[in-house]
Protein backbone atom coordinates (compact mmCIF):
# COMPACT_ATOMS: atom_id res chain seq x y z
CA UNK A 1 0.00 0.00 0.00
CA UNK A 2 1.31 3.39 -1.02
CA UNK A 3 0.07 6.40 0.96
CA UNK A 4 0.75 9.92 -0.30
CA UNK A 5 0.42 12.79 2.17
CA UNK A 6 0.11 16.32 0.86
CA UNK A 7 1.50 19.36 2.61
CA UNK A 8 -1.09 21.53 4.39
CA UNK A 9 -0.76 24.38 1.88
CA UNK A 10 -0.88 22.13 -1.19
CA UNK A 11 -3.90 21.97 -3.49
CA UNK A 12 -5.64 18.60 -3.00
CA UNK A 13 -6.98 18.46 -6.55
CA UNK A 14 -3.60 19.24 -8.08
CA UNK A 15 -1.78 16.71 -5.89
CA UNK A 16 -4.33 14.00 -6.72
CA UNK A 17 -4.08 14.64 -10.47
CA UNK A 18 -0.27 14.54 -10.37
CA UNK A 19 -0.15 11.37 -8.27
CA UNK A 20 -2.61 9.64 -10.60
CA UNK A 21 -0.58 10.76 -13.62
CA UNK A 22 2.61 9.38 -12.02
CA UNK A 23 0.87 6.08 -11.23
CA UNK A 24 -0.34 5.83 -14.83
CA UNK A 25 3.27 6.28 -16.00
CA UNK A 26 4.43 3.55 -13.59
CA UNK A 27 1.66 1.08 -14.53
CA UNK A 28 3.48 -0.50 -17.55
CA UNK A 29 6.54 -1.21 -15.39
CA UNK A 30 4.50 -3.01 -12.74
CA UNK A 31 2.99 -6.05 -14.46
CA UNK A 32 0.91 -8.22 -12.16
CA UNK A 33 0.23 -5.44 -9.66
CA UNK A 34 -3.22 -3.93 -9.32
CA UNK A 35 -3.22 -0.16 -8.75
CA UNK A 36 -6.46 1.20 -7.32
CA UNK A 37 -6.56 4.95 -6.69
CA UNK A 38 -10.23 5.06 -5.65
CA UNK A 39 -9.88 3.58 -2.15
CA UNK A 40 -9.24 6.92 -0.45
CA UNK A 41 -9.39 9.90 -2.78
CA UNK A 42 -10.14 13.25 -1.03
CA UNK A 43 -10.32 15.01 -4.40
CA UNK A 44 -13.58 13.16 -5.13
CA UNK A 45 -15.28 14.90 -2.21
CA UNK A 46 -13.93 18.29 -3.31
CA UNK A 47 -15.02 17.78 -6.93
CA UNK A 48 -18.49 16.68 -5.86
CA UNK A 49 -18.78 19.67 -3.52
CA UNK A 50 -17.85 22.10 -6.29
CA UNK A 51 -20.35 20.46 -8.68
CA UNK A 52 -23.12 20.60 -6.06
CA UNK A 53 -22.33 24.24 -5.25
CA UNK A 54 -22.43 25.21 -8.93
CA UNK A 55 -25.75 23.45 -9.41
CA UNK A 56 -27.21 25.06 -6.27
CA UNK A 57 -26.13 28.53 -7.37
CA UNK A 58 -27.70 28.07 -10.81
CA UNK A 59 -30.97 26.74 -9.38
CA UNK A 60 -31.02 29.53 -6.79
CA UNK A 61 -30.50 32.18 -9.47
CA UNK A 62 -33.31 30.73 -11.58
CA UNK A 63 -35.62 30.61 -8.56
CA UNK A 64 -34.88 34.27 -7.78
CA UNK A 65 -35.75 35.25 -11.35
CA UNK A 66 -38.93 33.11 -11.22
CA UNK A 67 -40.10 34.65 -7.94
CA UNK A 68 -39.39 38.18 -9.16
CA UNK A 69 -41.27 37.43 -12.37
CA UNK A 70 -44.24 36.07 -10.43
CA UNK A 71 -44.44 39.20 -8.29
CA UNK A 72 -43.71 41.71 -11.04
CA UNK A 73 -45.40 39.93 -13.99
CA UNK A 74 -42.73 41.20 -16.38
CA UNK A 75 -39.65 39.15 -17.26
CA UNK A 76 -37.56 42.19 -18.22
CA UNK A 77 -38.11 43.84 -14.86
CA UNK A 78 -37.31 40.56 -13.12
CA UNK A 79 -33.97 40.36 -14.94
CA UNK A 80 -33.18 44.01 -14.19
CA UNK A 81 -33.99 43.51 -10.48
CA UNK A 82 -31.85 40.38 -10.39
CA UNK A 83 -28.90 42.31 -11.82
CA UNK A 84 -29.31 45.17 -9.33
CA UNK A 85 -29.59 42.82 -6.35
CA UNK A 86 -26.97 40.15 -7.01
CA UNK A 87 -27.96 37.26 -4.79
CA UNK A 88 -26.01 34.77 -6.90
CA UNK A 89 -22.53 35.91 -7.98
Amino acid sequence: MLVVQKLPWANSLDVTRRVEAALDEMRPGLPGYRIDTTIFRPATFIEMSIDNLTESLLVGGLLVIAVLWLFLYEWRIALIQRNHHPIVP
